[in-house]
C-alpha cells in the first residue's frame, strides 16, 4: 500500500495535534482453490486515507509521535473460479521516534 497525504494541525507548546488525509493505492492479490485447481488474481485498487496524530518534542532534536490511520478502497471484481467483489479497508496504528541530525 502507498499513500500521498497532507497533514495540518495546531501546536500547543511542544505538542502538535494534526489530521492527515490523501490518496491511497493498494496492490491486492488472492486466490480460491478446489481440490485440483488454484484460481489466482491480482489488481491495483485506488482509494483514500485519513487519520489523526500527535507529536511531542521531547527536546529540540528528539520527537515522539503516534498516529491512527484508516484507508478505504474502491470495490473491484476479482476473477477467481467465480467473480468475487472485494472492497478492502485497512487500519494502522503507528508509533515513532524522530531524531534530527545536524543544523540548528
Amino acid at each position: 500500500m502507498a499513500t500521498v497525504r497532507a497533514r495540518a494541525g495546531v501546536t500547543f507548546d511542544r505538542t502538535l495535534v494534526y489530521a492527515t488525509a490523501g490518496y491511497a493505492h493498494m496492490e491486492y492479490s488472492g486466490y480460491t482453490q478446489n481440490a485440483a485447481t488454484r484460481f489466482a488474481d491480482s489488481s491495483g485498487i485506488d482509494g483514500w486515507t485519513y487519520g489523526l496524530g500527535l507529536e511531542y518534542a521531547v527536546t529540540d532534536r528528539i520527537h515522539v509521535g503516534a498516529e491512527a490511520r484508516w484507508a478505504e478502497f474502491d470495490s473491484t471484481v476479482m476473477q477467481y473460479d467465480v467473480p468475487y467483489t472485494v472492497s478492502p479497508d485497512t487500519f494502522q496504528a503507528l508509533l515513532r521516534v524522530s531524531f534530527k541530525l545536524g543544523g540548528k
